[in-house]
């Protein structure tokens, strides 16, 4: 589902897509979270970059003021055109861990 209300803007259509990810990041210690935002190969290389650039700002807006986060630890990027979207615009909400957080732990299985 398209979270934006047109290909060419940074306005939110379907707000309630990122309200997960909001859930997540209330209930979850994370070091970082950053906000990608990629456009296709078709298009203006400037526009595209503006417009990532925005889309993935309107994203972090949202997440920063519905949700209970650390605003200091959500970043953005804007990618502009790249291949890596497979010829379609998209955003990512990579989350990355607490750099002093204690490893998983794991319990082995089998017999003894």
């Amino acid at each position: 589902m398209q979270i934006f209300d047109k290909p060419d803007t940074a306005k939110l259509k379907n707000e309630k897509e990122l309200n997960d990810v909001g859930k997540y990041l209330e209930q979850t210690r994370f070091g970082l979270v950053v906000v990608a935002a990629y456009a296709g190969m078709k298009g203006d290389s400037e526009k595209d970059r503006v417009l990532t650039e925005a889309r993935a700002l309107v994203v972090r807006e949202y997440l920063v003021k519905n949700f209970k986060v650390d605003d200091t630890r959500i970043k953005t990027i804007g990618f502009g055109k790249t291949d890596t979207a497979n010829e379609k615009r998209k955003i990512d909400i990579l989350v990355y861990p607490e750099m002093n957080a204690p490893p998983a732990q794991r319990q082995a299985s089998g017999s003894h």
